[in-house]
């Protein structure tokens, strides 16, 4: 079974693979079906770690751990495993329930879109059902000992809240929860883990943790559902850390006068800045929102939850239930249908990508006063390229062989000749396409040198060509020798396409807001990258003394994940890039830079999750590499046309490749074993205004 299949039906263990539907730093997720006996079957998520990180046993360990600790929480309000396994060539994998439904920030925004406070009711709801799974967790106890584990989930956000059309609110990832009381399993990491804007004042100044840092968590996830507005979010990460230590908390009563007193007393109460004057259990906590809810009259089980999900979500359940039925049915599925399910399921809290990652549906957040996170989902396209499959040329045996010619027989002389004939006609096909004349004039579409030309250029053929047939026109391919000359390449209009990495597209929209994003290729299913800083095994994550002075790889100055995202992680975290790192190793592209890390050219490289995932198909081993953080989540490179390209022109290529499956076009689940094009989406400026903002910072503090 081929590891990166997207679709085709194959069978890991009794788990039918329906459709992948992400690839993360750590595991990729599919869609998956289970068969039992009489018939029998369910969908379920299987998470599997990622072929070349089989072989490393921290991934491993890290890996099992979560499954063994989720496996032994058995609670309605906590996702569900069914298996923690592995085949024989040592394919570690998770799977788990499958939950029809949205998140939590999902519904604060289908909320807020459709101008809707959020019902008290709901928000005491779901806080008594996340309280409830909470205690379960909180009470798991070690199997050698019997004494509490002490977990801690760590992670408690609207990401990982699932609001199902029952009113059954569950809790999601446990990829990061720790044990603080020992045991066999006991996490000894003392890294800052979670998401910033949620943490607890302990957590954020790395103090040991207990219960009660799951609940400040929550005090702040349902601060926010009530206020519609971020109670801890900021500009950069050390400004979120500097808010919570502070422990500042206004009452959601200035922005709700209708809140019952008691339920202003709950949260507040959970949310106090010192652990000592919070509740000290989740079921206190839970037992308060319940007298809260009974006060204000209105407590009616799931009944609130399930009538919100119904009044707002159901287009969305509508579509994701669509695209189930796709997948069940193995039709090849859009790239906004695996993006529904992926963000409506949850599964990418499944993706491992790394313990600090925030999950694949996060998205930048525009500047808008409501819930300040509006996640972007990309809207469906009506028609599908259905293209035939490309056909491999037959093999080509040289010439001056010194065997000795065998007698052949009149029968075998007529199949040669036919054969000849048919290498010849597929030839003479062959020459036609390659000198395919078309009724319109063509054009250029310009790549950054992210890897090899050569190899970029391998890969990318067959989506040149299936652009010309498809736009009537060649679309001509050409690699710049540098990113700063593609952009200026492409506002001069020197060439009429190009596809810009990130912070490239940021650079140059501000120097022409004229450069529009068109569309977003997606990477093995992910439309967003993460930037990793990788050491080589020996140094502790997250230290920065360890690697203040040491040689860094980087790629190129212009690159988002290779120079901008170390560079501002540095920042964040109150040290100076410029000081911290020591002499600077420029490696050209993403992969170059692995090889130069690997074999000890630098000690710190900085490059981006799909080089990192991609590298093993290079023949670049990565098993000695260790991820030191996580820098940033950008979203994927980006189509863009050049301000003289009439709208026409930019919206039919946009469409040539929002259209495009490359599964019915190649005959192949993805485009390249670096690239790893599994399709585009339509682009959207809220992708890039975290970035926008944060190079903005950047170039201010010059």
């Amino acid at each position: 079974m081929d590891p990166s299949s997207h679709h085709t039906g194959s069978q890991l263990g009794k788990y039918e693979l329906l459709e992948k539907l992400a690839t993360g730093g750590m595991a990729e997720v599919y869609l998956a079906r289970e068969h039992g006996i009489a018939g029998m079957e369910r969908l379920v998520v299987i998470k599997r770690i990622l072929p070349h990180l089989a072989e490393i046993q921290d991934f491993v360990d890290m890996f099992l751990r979560e499954g063994r600790i989720i496996a032994r929480l058995n609670h309605p309000n906590i996702v569900q495993i069914y298996e923690l396994g592995s085949t024989p060539d040592k394919q570690y994998f998770l799977a788990l329930e499958y939950i029809p439904g949205v998140t939590l920030r999902e519904l604060q925004v289908l909320a807020s879109k459709h101008d809707l406070e959020f019902p008290e009711e709901v928000v005491l709801e779901i806080g008594m059902q996340t309280a409830a799974g909470l205690e379960a967790a909180h009470k798991l106890e070690d199997l050698d000992t019997g004494h509490p584990l002490g977990l801690v989930h760590r992670d408690v956000t609207p990401h990982n809240l699932m609001c199902m059309s029952s009113g059954l609110v569950k809790l999601l990832d446990f990829g990061i929860a720790k044990a603080t009381q020992g045991g066999s399993e006991a996490t000894f990491s003392g890294d800052l883990k979670g998401k910033f804007s949620y943490m607890s004042p302990e957590q954020a100044l790395q103090k040991p943790l207990d219960a009660r840092s799951d609940i400040f968590s929550l005090g702040i996830v349902l601060w926010e559902s009530l206020t519609g507005r971020r109670l801890f979010k900021r500009d950069s990460q050390l400004e979120m850390l500097q808010a919570i230590s502070k422990g500042d908390v206004p009452s959601p009563a200035l922005w709700r006068k209708d809140l019952h007193p008691k339920t202003v007393e709950a949260i507040m109460k959970s949310l106090a800045k010192e652990p000592a004057d919070r509740y000290q259990s989740a079921s206190e906590f839970h037992q308060a929102l319940k007298q809260a809810a009974e006060a204000k009259s209105h407590y009616t089980l799931a009944d609130a939850t399930s009538s919100l999900v119904d009044q707002i979500a159901k287009k969305r359940l509508s579509e994701q239930s669509r695209a189930i039925n796709a997948a069940k049915a193995k039709k090849s599925l859009s790239p906004s249908q695996r993006h529904r399910l992926l963000h409506e399921t949850s599964s990418a809290s499944y993706a491992g990508l790394d313990e600090e990652a925030a999950t694949i549906v996060d998205r930048p957040e525009p500047t808008n006063p409501s819930f300040g996170a509006r996640p972007y989902t990309p809207p469906e396209t009506d028609t599908d390229a259905l293209l035939p499959d490309m056909e491999e040329a037959p093999t080509v045996i040289p010439s001056g062989t010194t065997e000795k010619p065998s007698k052949i027989k009149p029968i075998a002389i007529i199949s040669m000749a036919l054969a000849l004939a048919a290498i010849i006609a597929f030839v003479a096909f062959q020459d036609k396409l390659t000198h395919k004349t078309y009724s319109r004039p063509a054009v250029t579409l310009g790549w950054a040198p992210i890897v090899n030309p050569d190899v970029l250029r391998k890969e990318m053929e067959p989506l040149h060509t299936h652009l010309s047939d498809t736009l009537d026109r060649e679309v001509k391919f050409e690699v710049s020798d540098s990113y700063e000359q593609l952009a200026n390449q492409l506002r001069s209009g020197e060439i009429e396409f190009a596809m810009l990495p990130p912070l490239l597209y940021v650079q140059t929209s501000e120097k022409d807001p004229r450069i529009k994003a068109l569309a977003v290729k997606e990477f093995d299913g992910a439309m967003t990258s993460d930037g990793l800083l990788l050491t080589r095994s020996g140094i502790k994550p997250g230290d920065l003394e360890a690697i203040k002075g040491k040689k860094f790889c980087l790629t190129d100055r212009n690159s988002t994940t290779g120079n901008f995202l170390p560079r501002a992680y540095l920042r964040d975290q109150g040290v100076d890039p410029n000081e911290w790192m020591g002499e600077i190793i420029w490696s050209g592209d993403h992969l170059q830079l692995l090889k130069d890390l690997g074999d000890g050219v630098c000690d710190v490289g900085a490059t981006h999750s799909g080089a990192f995932i991609s590298a093993d198909k290079q023949g670049i081993s990565v098993s000695k590499l260790r991820t030191f953080a996580i820098t940033g989540q950008v979203p994927q490179d980006v189509l863009c046309a050049s301000p003289d390209v009439p709208v026409q022109e930019s919206q039919e290529i946009m469409k040539a490749l929002t259209d495009l499956k490359p599964k019915e076009a190649f005959g192949q689940d993805y485009l390249g074993n670096t690239q790893r094009i599994t399709g585009f989406v339509p682009a959207s400026e809220d992708m890039y205004q975290q970035l926008r903002k944060a190079f903005k910072t950047e170039v201010a503090t010059k």
